[in-house]
């Protein structure tokens, strides 16, 4: 009976590694499954994430090609302005000098007409005395 009994013991022993083993075993497959599930998991979102700063990197160069455009466009028409304003500028300058000079020309044709009647009268009261 004691040789029975130990050998149901040992069977149970051996048993319980056994159902001790394959639960590790199990349990290792779970742990290796999960991690290969984390990096599928951590996989996507490294993609999608690559992705969107793709995204996010073309939507900032069209942002800047758009922008560069408007500046150009701004530049020239500030530029086109400026140049009409010179022009004005140039057009009222001139015509102020032209002015200028027509009243110089004025005042001074008034002053030689004055001095050429002083001139004569002068002339006339001495040719009377």
């Amino acid at each position: 009976m004691l040789g029975a009994l130990s050998v149901v013991l040992i069977a149970a022993i051996v048993s319980v590694f056994r159902i001790k083993s394959n639960v590790m075993l199990e349990v290792l497959d779970l742990i290796a499954e999960t991690k290969d599930d984390i990096i599928d998991v951590i996989d996507n979102i490294e993609t999608e994430t690559e992705k969107e700063f793709t995204n996010i990197e073309k939507d900032l160069r069209d942002t800047e090609s758009e922008l560069s455009a408007e500046i150009k466009e701004l530049n020239r028409s500030v530029d086109s302005r400026v140049d009409k304003l010179n022009t004005r500028l140039e057009d009222i300058i001139a015509r102020q000098i032209a002015d200028l000079y027509s009243h110089v020309d004025s005042k001074f044709n008034d002053n030689a007409a004055f001095t050429d009647l002083l001139h004569h009268r002068i002339k006339d009261l001495e040719q009377k005395s």
